[in-house]
């Protein structure tokens, strides 16, 4: 089922699908008057999109005027991320590895796991 802008839709990931609703699908839905405290509905659960571009993505939801909660930026893991949050309140994370970053073999570690070079 495409993704309707207007009112959501299903993604397939793996073998199950992944439904999304905007907001005033739910109709009479008991769930709708959870919907209606302004709070940012993506914290506990962020929607990353590994393999985004965040400067684009960035500069894109600033032309929607969607908030984008946090700029664009290199983090310790070796990512590449910017935290938007769309009109229903979802923090959505689009990612990507930073091309500079490479995982050192594990014989050259200091014992510490996951430790990256620059």
């Amino acid at each position: 089922m495409p993704i309707s802008p207007c009112c959501g839709g299903a993604l397939p990931g793996g073998t199950v699908e992944w439904m999304l609703h905007a907001d005033h699908t739910y109709g009479d839905h008991p769930l709708l008057a959870l919907t209606g405290d302004n709070a940012l509905r993506g914290v506990g659960v962020e929607l990353r999109l590994h393999g985004l571009d965040p400067d684009a993505a960035a500069s894109t939801a600033h032309k929607l005027d969607f908030t984008v909660l946090q700029a664009p930026a290199d983090k310790p893991h070796g990512l590449r991320e910017a935290y938007i949050v769309d009109p229903d309140g979802y923090v959505w994370v689009p990612g990507r590895a930073h091309p500079e970053v490479r995982i050192r073999p594990a014989a050259a570690r200091s014992g510490a796991a996951g430790v990256r070079d620059r």
